[in-house]
């Protein structure tokens, strides 16, 4: 899961920053009509962008049903995460995100472990830990790592 999982993050990355759709798909994610009068096909950018999630979450999907028993409901207690991931690394950053799931992963699993070692909190409350994040996310920093980065780098001239 790993490797694949890493190479797709990199295939998509060079999509996003190398490719004429990725230029296109940033544009219409920034401003949709200003994309339009310069000229882009806007639904032809979208159903291209639709197509590649839904191949991107096939993949998930079948590296997923390799982990675990796949059920109809096993997507519920994941979405909760990938938001969480997603508010924690800034809604409009694809590294950002990216480095937010890392992080919500170890927490969701370090800090599981830790509580249920030393305190015997139930493993079982385990989605709670997501909650938590996006909470002190939003409490704390709402727009996630991605004006931090960019904030750096402007500190940084």
């Amino acid at each position: 899961m790993l490797p694949t999982s890493i190479v797709l993050v990199i295939l998509l990355t060079l999509l996003l920053n190398r490719t004429a759709l990725g230029r296109e798909m940033r544009a219409l994610a920034n401003n949709a009509e200003l994309a339009r009068v310069i000229g882009i096909p806007v639904e032809r950018v979208k159903s291209q962008c639709w197509l590649l999630v839904s191949a991107l979450a096939g993949v998930a999907g079948a590296l997923w049903g390799m982990y675990t028993a796949p059920s109809p409901l096993m997507g519920w207690l994941a979405i909760l995460s990938a938001f969480a991931a997603a508010i924690l690394g800034g809604l409009s950053s694809f590294a950002g995100t990216i480095l937010g799931a890392y992080l919500v992963a170890f927490a969701e699993n370090t800090l599981m472990l830790f509580l249920n070692s030393s305190l015997g909190v139930d493993l079982a409350l385990k989605p709670a830990i997501p909650f938590i994040i996006i909470i002190l996310a939003l409490l704390l920093r709402p727009q996630g790592f991605t004006k931090l980065l960019t904030r750096r780098q402007e500190l940084g001239r």
